[in-house]
């Protein structure tokens, strides 16, 4: 008998603990990973576009984090929604760590390209880092989402949709309308 039979077998008895007491026990930990796993990596893989591997990294860290503060969980009326809420949020975490990543690590020409439009800040001089960093900030919340997005994360505006819930064409919109901001907010 493998662990998700385990799980529905002892959840169909009538003398099932509360799905609080489930909460607080390593091996119902187990048992929901094993359940849960492969779906939340497909998930991770379908509605973001994300590598297996990475996906996999994000529902073990959602597990772990998860069990950590697993006192903390008590009244969730449905796990399977919490943990597509969990790996959903971590997948953002993730991106916003490695823009930052980026961030840190640039130390080169950036080319924003979108069509005709385009902009080119030379980023080795510390006042125009600071300048582009600013000006990006300053953009409006969904634009500067689908900036950070294309140009840093360096996703695709079929994986900016997806990540955002947009369409592909509002993300073409919000990309062009960033980039005539930037070129007005840089070229003061």
């Amino acid at each position: 008998m493998d662990n998700v039979e385990k799980y529905n077998a002892f959840f169909q008895t009538e003398n099932a603990p509360s799905a609080d007491a489930m909460v607080c026990t390593l091996n119902s930990w187990i048992v929901l990973y094993d359940k849960y796993r492969d779906e939340l990596i497909a998930y991770l893989q379908g509605r973001y576009r994300v590598s297996k591997e990475t996906a996999e990294d994000i529902v073990h860290d959602v597990f772990v984090i998860q069990y950590a503060g697993r006192e903390q969980l008590t009244g969730i009326v449905s796990k399977r929604a919490y943990l597509y809420k969990c790996v959903g949020n971590m997948y953002l975490n993730y991106i916003k760590s490695a823009w930052q990543k980026n961030k840190q690590e640039t130390n080169e020409n950036i080319f924003f390209r979108e069509d005709e439009n385009a902009i080119h800040i030379n980023v080795e001089k510390e006042e125009d880092r600071k300048a582009l960093r600013n000006a990006v900030q300053d953009l409006p919340c969904g634009i500067k989402e689908a900036i950070v997005l294309r140009f840093y994360i360096r996703l695709k505006n079929r994986e900016i949709a997806l990540t955002l819930d947009i369409t592909e064409h509002a993300v073409e919109s919000r990309i062009k309308r960033g980039i005539a901001a930037l070129k007005a907010a840089l070229s003061k």
